[in-house]
């Protein structure tokens, strides 16, 4: 089968066969591995950006460090729709020096089938064999990682690998999705020696790859199926928005997404996964934007049950319209994606109405900072009182100074933490905030609270002094906010508007989780300008943590899907059957996903510990 050749073919059509040479990227590889430019028509575009990633990812070019795992899923549905086309692929090519290689959707290899014993034993040698990772950040440039990258066919000639053990193969990679969710499954394979390379040797790979998708679809769970085909019917029938579910799938037609917030969309499924399932799931529920809808749900048939609901929003369309209007820029803060325009909409509501406020969020979220700004845009002339936790006095001059101060005080109150007072200070802040609130209505107090606290009675006494509470998102689940939050950050540090962070850099920041939200990032930036005093924050400007980081960025249902999994393995000190159990999956789901979303051992976590106060 393979015609031998001097380079790949330039087109990307895998049926377009020519032996026209391209120019050897050897010296580009040299070029760029020696910080030297290269000319674009020296290599490929393709190639030129994996080698770029492959340089952020600090890839060995000399050595192959390709890691191994032992718990892959060696007998999953991808293994069971690929191995009989691997083993037909295999059979039509005995003789030939081909290796045909199934990956994972991270790039680890699964299967393999070899023809020639030599280069089975150079394939051995590189560790592209069952258990080893082939992606861009572990090895650099080629067929499976670069695919996974770029989600598209790839074919990656002797010398455009990064790495120098892979320079003598030429790899032709396919993506393989799943037919019903869409979702990338795993890479599907073709290497051999640079020397046997011909030009079918990625439509080879297309063709393969093409017939295993084939498979998943007829071996496909019958619940998925039935689920998608009422999904569809649904969709058809109706303009609302439409949301199907069961255990391992999750459909929203169009009109759900742009109606319907990260939040909300959230709260929807906890709704329907939480529902009796042995009668209509039908009844009206308020979301988090403050939008009532009804939802006219039924259970779709099958050994694992499934859901298909019909969302119809009780609010009219303009009204809709103008709630997801974005909101004016608020002075010393960033950030304009959904959730967050929410939220400040809704402080700066309870503001002009004068309605004492509570705001929830994880530690790290800014807000503080959000009520400051929000209160400078409302009345740039008052000053803004800010009492942290630790500034509450004990004794009682501390009480009757500002027992007076706030009797008197025309200006807004923000007070921080108020979750972290003990039991006497909450009661006695709590007789002072009744009496000012009485005699003193012009005064507006703003409280913040961290998640996770159950409320004791004196705390919980605070809180109905507070009727609104509002919930400040945290980083993660608005990460498109992150570019303009790092610049602004960035630009507060440096004092030069025109600091900024490049594109490689921010992508590797949106790869983080940030535990510690806008506070970790803040520490980031702080660390980075101690770095470098380059008006462009590069790649290797980043401190190691960030650097390190290998899952793609999630979205903001994916991000609030891996809370969830996270606080349930905590809540079962780890055990993931008990957690699949809480959460209303299979085991299998939520071994996936912990695997998809990069979730990390919680064992040593325990059960979360949350405190009363």
């Amino acid at each position: 089968m393979p015609v031998r050749r001097r380079g790949p073919s330039q087109s990307e059509d895998p049926r377009r066969c020519t032996t026209t040479p391209e120019p050897a990227p050897g010296p580009a590889r040299r070029r760029f591995l020696g910080d030297a430019p290269v000319e674009p028509a020296a290599v490929r575009g393709p190639i030129l950006a994996s080698w770029r990633r492959s340089s952020d990812y600090r890839v060995d070019s000399e050595a192959l460090n390709a890691p191994y795992v032992d718990d892959l899923d060696f007998q999953g549905a991808l293994v069971h729709a690929a191995s009989p086309v691997l083993d037909h692929l295999h059979d039509e090519l005995p003789d030939q020096p081909v290796s045909v290689v199934l990956t994972d959707h991270r790039g680890y290899v699964l299967e393999r089938r070899t023809g020639r014993p030599e280069l089975r034993d150079h394939l051995d040698r590189v560790c592209l064999a069952p258990g080893f990772g082939y992606a861009e950040r572990f090895v650099g440039t080629n067929g499976i990682g670069t695919t996974l990258e770029s989600g598209q066919a790839t074919f990656v000639y002797e010398q455009e690998h990064f790495t120098g053990p892979l320079i003598d193969l030429a790899c032709a990679g396919v993506p393989i999705h799943d037919p019903i969710t869409g979702e990338l499954a795993g890479v599907l394979d073709v290497t051999c020696f640079a020397q046997d390379a011909g030009p079918m040797l990625k439509a080879v790979a297309v063709g393969a790859a093409r017939g295993i998708q084939e498979r998943l679809l007829n071996h496909g769970s019958a619940n998925d199926i039935t689920l998608m085909q009422e999904y569809l019917h649904a969709s058809h029938r109706s303009r609302d928005p439409i949301i199907a579910l069961n255990a391992d799938v999750l459909m929203l037609n169009r009109k759900a997404q742009q109606v319907l917030g990260a939040q909300d969309q959230v709260r929807l499924l906890e709704h329907l996964r939480d529902s009796p399932r042995q009668r209509p799931m039908s009844g009206e529920l308020d979301l988090p934007s403050g939008t009532r809808c009804r939802v006219y749900a039924r259970q779709v048939p099958g050994r694992e049950a499934g859901t298909v609901a019909r969302i119809h929003l009780l609010a009219p369309a303009a009204d809709l319209m103008i709630s997801s209007a974005p909101t004016g820029p608020l002075p010393g803060i960033a950030g304009s994606e959904p959730l967050w325009r929410h939220c400040c909409r809704a402080v700066e509501g309870h503001r002009a109405r004068n309605a004492w406020i509570c705001l929830e969020g994880e530690p790290g979220t800014g807000k503080s900072s959000l009520l400051r700004a929000v209160c400078r845009a409302n009345r740039p002339d008052r000053h803004v009182r800010v009492i942290a936790a630790d500034e509450v006095g004990a004794d009682r001059d501390w009480w009757e100074r500002t027992r007076s101060e706030l009797l008197e005080r025309q200006g807004p109150l923000v007070l921080r933490a108020v979750h972290r007072l003990s039991t006497p200070k909450l009661t006695e802040l709590s007789c002072l905030l009744d009496e000012v609130k009485a005699a003193n209505p012009a005064l507006w107090v703003a409280a913040t609270i961290d998640p996770g606290v159950v409320p004791g009675p004196a705390l919980h006494g605070l809180r109905a002094l507070f009727p609104q509470s509002v919930q400040v998102p945290p980083l993660r689940h608005r990460i498109d906010d992150l570019e303009a939050i790092a610049n602004h950050l960035l630009r507060q540090l440096t004092k030069r508007p025109e600091s900024a962070f490049s594109p490689e850099a921010l992508h590797l920041l949106k790869r983080r989780h940030w535990p510690g939200n806008i506070t970790e990032l803040r520490e980031v930036v702080r660390e980075v300008t101690g770095r470098t005093r380059s008006a462009t924050i590069t790649a290797a400007d980043l401190p190691p943590q960030c650097t390190s980081q290998s899952r793609r960025v999630l979205t903001p249902i994916e991000s609030m899907e891996r809370d969830a999994i996270v606080t349930s393995l905590d809540e079962a000190g780890g055990n993931r059957a008990r957690a699949a159990r809480s959460l209303g999956i299979s085991r299998a789901t939520i071994y996936r996903k912990i695997t998809d979303y990069d979730i990390g051992d919680r064992t040593s976590s325990g059960p979360s510990r949350r405190r009363r106060s």
